[in-house]
């Protein structure tokens, strides 16, 4: 399974249970936290951003619930974090999502 089809797997399971999808993205998170193999720490971030992003574009379809509200700050929360993982070092690790 390719990077397109699993985010589409994971938007799918999105959908179909909403309360999961905070465990979802929280997974795909503390994955890129805790990689410690260099070679997949950069598609573990990719992956994550990809993840919460699209997470955070379905809460907008919700704006005045304040469940939606809330994660919406954990989530703006994780991606910062996530960006402090991958700027300081280089833009490199986003290659490998353009390249696959």
């Amino acid at each position: 399974m390719n990077i397109e089809e699993t985010v589409e797997q994971i938007l799918a399971e999105f959908e179909k249970d909403k309360n999961a999808a905070n465990y979802i993205w929280g997974q795909a998170y503390e994955r890129a936290l805790t990689e410690i193999d260099a070679s997949l720490k950069a598609r573990s971030v990719a992956f994550a951003h990809t993840v919460l992003y699209g997470r955070r574009l379905q809460l907008r379809e919700s704006p005045d619930s304040l469940e939606a509200k809330q994660e919406t700050v954990a989530l703006d929360v994780a991606i910062q974090r996530l960006r402090s993982l991958s700027w300081p070092s280089s833009s490199a690790g986003y290659s490998l999502v353009a390249s696959k």
